[in-house]
């Protein structure tokens, strides 16, 4: 995901902290409790929420954790991954509410039509 300077340094300075505080942890998510009991597990989405609203106001921008949803969901149709595979990771009951991720960039399009002119198969 692009990121700025503003956002690297934040997220190491968090990563900093989870070490001083947590030392050696053993849970393999990204965000974990820091500040609110109980320490050291993954964080509620309301907690999440609000890390990322603070993240937001220290970068001036707008950071939501569902972006690293959608951004995963975009890279995975864009690498090829099949609608229903993407479908059943992102827990979708219907491939309608899956078709939100399929955002066709000027670069696809121009291959496509070129591919078509040049009589070949596009994919």
């Amino acid at each position: 995901m692009p990121t700025s300077q503003a956002v690297l340094s934040t997220y190491a300075d968090y990563q900093f902290e989870r070490t001083e505080i947590l030392g050696g942890d053993d849970c393999d998510m990204v965000f974990v409790n820091l500040y609110h009991e109980p320490l050291g597990v993954p964080m509620t989405y309301r907690a999440a929420k609000r890390f990322f609203e603070r993240l937001a106001t220290d970068c001036g921008f707008a950071v939501r954790p569902h972006m690293f949803r959608h951004t995963a969901a975009t890279n995975w149709v864009r690498a090829g991954v099949d609608l229903d595979v993407v479908q059943r990771l992102l827990g979708h009951a219907a491939l309608a509410s899956t078709a939100v991720y399929l955002h066709a960039r000027d670069e696809d399009k121009r291959r496509a039509v070129e591919a078509v002119a040049a009589g070949e198969r596009f994919r």
